[in-house]
């Protein structure tokens, strides 16, 4: 494995008789002479952008031999990141910059070209982290990828208005290259203050293509050929094209943003605190991690928790605004607003809902069951909560519309097994919860049972399971319940018994007998009985396939 090293100038260009490309590949040096600027059809005025000034052949990746052909220094396997270095981090360095420019003006505009390849649906991003930590300038060889400006060792020549140096390691050591990881690059510009705005920002995403793998494009439209006009800001791209896109996204391959989905408006009374919650999706499942912040109104403390924030509404009434963003592994980027407005005429809905259904889900919620607790008619909307039981862990709560939730936990089996197995299940159950909300707040969540779920694809079972201990210590009341609803598959035989953690198959409390899909079973304990022990289990069985045993704690 080999370290080698390339450079592509980007420059301003006026007529010139030749334009040099030096790519600097182990102890190999390839200068490659192009034609004169006169060729382009954008005219006197045009700037070569980083030492390439051709209309005849396209480079598409960084790597490449500008003849297209495959030598032992270029050529073949197209240079790209590590997966371990994805996002590419990447700094700024403020030495050096031009009077004319703000060292806001140039943040922003290395942030906004970052998130412009971040929109690109590539598996592949870009981490701005501001600033650099240390140092003051660019430095070759200190691992770390930096945006900065030429200085006295005058590495951008001529009319040049960029250039990217990118270092890489060529595997194998030994003749062609099978594969090419970069390991560092850094981005210098010299464009003093010559050019419009538009076309540096134009500038610093083409350089930032470069990082990514990108060659020069011989497509004049695209933001990866290597001319600009100031002249003629149509010349001044600062989006990667579609073809650009699908370059990238063959280099890296595909990888979808997240959707965000949050309640666009939501009324609060001044003095409470008011929970503002996020939900999102990924298509290949990425981690997803959210950022709050305040974008309009009174400034409050916004207290964020991942897809939730919190904040203590003002007095004034004036309405605020919130943007929050969802971001997964690749820095693919979605934001949404949610606009708060504030309300003294509005109290707390007078009473928490109850729980008072669990069945097979139908229409949206089919796949898993539905548990339902009683509506409030002061309620605006509801917050289901779950949480691990019998732990002071942070709950996962959901805002919704409806005082009816999906059970979406599954224990999901992939094993086969043997037919005459035993399987016992111990954990897979959550705590439910379901508060009724309004502008003045939520009420305290009315407790639902435990609940949880098993999906066995290779013996066609998928069934959820209810255990509930509902105690009045001050009047000696004690309630045990347990049920089940068999969601898919055959029908299933099950029973429900009380026990402890020694003996969880003290006491059958109910035989339900073959439950078909869509059935409901539930087994009971009132006051009048005995036996309220501490763990709930449910049984089922069918003949040929495993059974299965679930002891829940309820006390």
């Amino acid at each position: 494995m080999s370290l080698a090293r390339g450079h592509l100038d980007r420059w301003l260009r006026t007529p010139l008789a030749g334009v040099a490309l030096a790519l600097a590949l182990s102890a190999t040096t390839l200068i490659v002479f192009a034609p004169t600027a006169a060729a382009d059809d954008r005219g006197h005025g045009a700037r070569p952008i980083d030492g390439v000034h051709s209309v005849t052949q396209g480079i598409q990746y960084f790597t490449d031999c500008d003849d297209g052909g495959i030598t032992t220094d270029c050529g073949g396997a197209p240079g790209h990141w590590f997966s371990s270095s994805i996002p590419v981090q990447l700094c700024t360095h403020q030495f050096a910059r031009p009077a004319s420019l703000t060292a806001e003006q140039f943040r922003t505009y290395v942030e906004d070209a970052t998130e412009m390849w971040n929109t690109t649906e590539s598996a592949v991003g870009y981490e701005y982290l501001g600033d650099c930590a240390s140092g003051f300038r660019w430095e070759d060889d200190n691992n770390v990828n930096e945006v900065g400006f030429d200085d006295s060792r005058d590495v951008v020549t001529g009319s040049a208005a960029a250039i990217a140096r990118g270092s890489w390691f060529d595997i194998p050591f030994f003749g062609i290259p099978s594969d090419r990881r970069f390991v560092e690059f850094d981005v210098v510009i010299d464009v003093g203050g010559s050019i419009p705005e538009v076309c540096l920002r134009s500038v610093i995403a083409h350089e930032l293509g470069h990082v990514l793998g990108f060659g020069h494009s011989d497509q004049t439209t695209d933001l990866m050929f290597n001319s600009f006009d100031p002249d003629d800001l149509s010349t001044c791209p600062t989006d990667a094209t579609t073809a650009e896109q699908g370059l990238l996204q063959e280099l890296y391959g595909v990888n979808a943003g997240p959707t965000l989905q949050v309640a666009a408006t939501q009324v609060a009374v001044p003095g409470t605190t008011v929970t503002l919650l996020a939900s999102a999706t990924d298509p290949e499942g990425d981690p997803i991690t959210f950022d709050w912040e305040q974008t309009g109104g009174t400034e409050v403390t916004v207290l964020a928790n991942g897809a939730a924030a919190t904040f203590v509404a003002p007095d004034d009434l004036a309405p605020l605004e919130f943007t929050v963003s969802a971001r997964d592994s690749y820095r693919h980027l979605d934001t949404a607003t949610i606009g708060v407005t504030l309300d003294t005429s509005t109290g707390l809905p007078v009473l928490q809902p109850s729980f008072a259904l669990f069945q097979a889900g139908t229409g949206s919620l089919a796949g898993g069951s539905a548990l339902g607790w009683s509506t409030r008619p002061d309620a605006s909307s509801y917050l289901f909560c779950t949480n691990a039981p019998f732990t002071d862990g942070s709950e996962t709560c959901t805002s919704q519309a409806s005082s009816t939730a999906a059970m979406d936990w599954d224990t999901v089996v992939g094993t086969i097994g043997e037919p005459d197995v035993r399987r016992v299940f111990t954990t897979g159950t959550r705590e439910t919860s379901m508060a009724a909300c309004n502008a003045a707040g939520c009420t305290v969540g009315g407790v639902g049972p435990l609940i949880g779920g098993l999906r066995w694809p290779s013996w066609e079972m998928d069934f959820d399971v209810l255990a509930m201990a509902f105690d009045v210590p001050s009047a000696n009341i004690k309630f045990t319940i347990g049920g089940v609803t068999n969601i898919e598959g055959p029908a299933r035989r099950f029973e429900i018994y009380v026990g402890t953690a020694a003996d969880p198959l003290q006491k059958r409390i109910h035989s339900c007998g073959n439950v078909a899909v869509n059935g409901v079973c539930f087994g009971l304990l009132t006051p009048s009985d005995q036996d309220h022990l501490t763990h709930l289990t449910i049984v089922s069985s069918r003949n040929g396939t495993p059974t299965t045993e679930h002891q829940i704690r309820i006390r």
